[in-house]
């Protein structure tokens, strides 16, 4: 009786620290509220294969936004692609920082 109760708590434990992981992947609500449609914009501009007109849509919100993981990846994805080096490393670190699991920003790192 004592370990099934056992093997519950065990996998509760190590389920918790991924489903915390989940959370902070979901994006904030001030990232919705500032710029949720120039982000969307800019997902299809990089799609499009248009990442310097990215790069100009997502500069003007970066005081508002730049320190979250969304806006940031983005920024740095289109700066990468558009061959804004520096602009690239400062955006891809800043998704680091608050994402240290982000695999997509170290791998464009």
């Amino acid at each position: 009786m004592v370990a099934p109760f056992a093997f519950l708590l065990m996998l509760t434990v190590v389920m918790l620290p991924a489903g915390s992981a989940l959370a902070d992947d979901a994006p904030s609500p001030s990232v919705s509220q500032a710029g949720g449609g120039s982000l969307v914009s800019a997902e299809r501009l990089i799609a499009a294969g248009q990442s310097a007109a990215a790069v100009d849509l997502l500069l003007p919100l970066e005081p508002q936004l730049a320190g979250t993981a969304e806006y940031d990846y983005l920024l740095g994805l289109a700066a990468l692609q558009s061959g804004q080096f520096t602009l690239a490393i400062s955006a891809l670190e800043r998704v680091t920082l608050v994402q240290p699991r982000h695999a997509g920003a170290w791998l464009d790192l």
